[in-house]
């Protein structure tokens, strides 16, 4: 692996991308568990629905499965890695979060 500043920092962004995916996909899981699950059958679905939608769901999903794929390229020579593909790769799965912004204002209606 070449020892080059560029490599290093590649490598820091990397492990800090991976990270953050690690704090995203706990935060979501605090969601889920403080209130998606005590809420299901104690509010109307409709409601669950508009407040929750099903991307939260989903989001978890997909930021596990961009976490394994950046972690593939933090065990690979920096200069070989592929971090751009991924995100490429997943650029349909990053519109989710224009549904879940569409859905905001319901959201806040429906509470």
């Amino acid at each position: 692996m070449a020892d080059t500043k560029a490599a290093r920092n590649r490598k820091l962004a990397i492990t800090e991308l991976i990270n953050t995916e690690d704090s995203y996909i706990n935060d979501l899981r605090i969601i889920e568990n403080l209130f998606i699950v005590p809420l299901k059958g104690k509010i109307p679905v409709s409601d669950s629905k508009a407040v929750f939608t099903d991307t939260i769901e989903q989001f978890s999903v997909f930021h596990q499965q961009l976490k394994e794929n950046l972690r593939d390229q933090d065990t690979i020579p920096p200069e070989d890695s592929t971090v751009g593909a991924i995100f490429l790769k997943y650029a349909d799965f990053i519109k989710l979060y224009t549904t879940y912004v569409t859905n905001m204002e319901l959201s806040v209606k429906t509470r």
